[in-house]
């Protein structure tokens, strides 16, 4: 790829989304006018050029889904005019170069997706023109103070696209234990509300209301009760009281 020996006006290159192989050329950074590159997904492999620091205008540079390897240049940061740069989707490696935050104009720096590790610069909290941000999905080391010892102390640094995807899963369980719970609730509203109403129901009763009833039986006595002898009158003699004695009256209770 020697472009640099054609084209040496050439203030604009982009081959974005080709199938580019190979190398990335030294003979770029011969291309003294290029304002922007943009070599991103493409096959392209191995370190990114030294020589690439001579880009003094260089404004824009993007270099995203390659295989890029080693280590991201420090020269990077003599590029005074740059004002984004995107490396992401590589297989960049060690630290970000401290020369970084030399770029006064940058305004994008995307580093997401690489095997970059140690310190992020702590200086790129200086560069005020800096509005977008991303290395996420590395194997950086966040250093803080540890009580008023001042002492440091690294722990995993956690990509917040990793963060988010761990607040998505939370929130799938949260709505799953909630419809449980829903379900269990409704389940035990109907069994107190099937227990009470067969606590409440009346008892059916057979063959209606009950009533008491009270029936006079007469033994039979063999004689003929007439209104005479047993009527109205009381006996006048004791010999009357006697012929009654054999009746008798007998009283039962029927419950119907």
């Amino acid at each position: 790829m020697e472009i640099a020996s054609i084209c040496r006006s050439l203030k604009l290159l982009d081959i974005l989304g080709n199938q580019v192989t190979g190398f990335v050329s030294n003979s770029f950074g011969d291309i003294e006018l290029l304002v922007s590159l943009d070599l991103s997904e493409n096959n392209l492999r191995g370190p990114i050029p030294l020589e690439l620091d001579q880009l003094k205008d260089l404004k824009h540079l993007s270099m995203t889904g390659n295989n890029l390897t080693d280590a991201i240049p420090p020269s990077l940061g003599q590029l005074s005019s740059l004002k984004v740069l995107k490396l992401s989707s590589n297989s960049l490696s060690r630290e970000i170069p401290k020369e970084i935050v030399n770029l006064k104009n940058l305004a994008v720096l995307v580093l997401n997706n690489n095997t970059l590790s140690g310190q992020i610069p702590p200086g790129l909290a200086n560069v005020t023109t800096l509005s977008s941000f991303n290395v996420s999905f590395n194997n950086f080391a966040v250093f803080r103070s540890a009580g008023n010892h001042g002492d440091s102390s690294t722990y995993s640094y956690t990509p917040p696209g990793s963060q988010s995807q761990n607040n998505r899963f939370n929130s799938i369980e949260i709505a799953l234990i909630t419809y449980v719970s829903a379900i269990v609730l409704v389940l035990l509203a109907l069994i107190i509300l099937f227990l009470y109403t067969r606590k409440c129901k009346p008892k059916s009763r057979v063959g209606g209301s009950e009533r008491r009833r009270e029936v006079t039986v007469f033994a039979d006595i063999g004689v003929p009760l007439t209104f005479e002898n047993v009527g109205v009158s009381m006996p006048a003699t004791a010999s009357e009281v006697a012929d009654l004695e054999p009746l008798t009256r007998l009283n039962c209770l029927l419950v119907f």
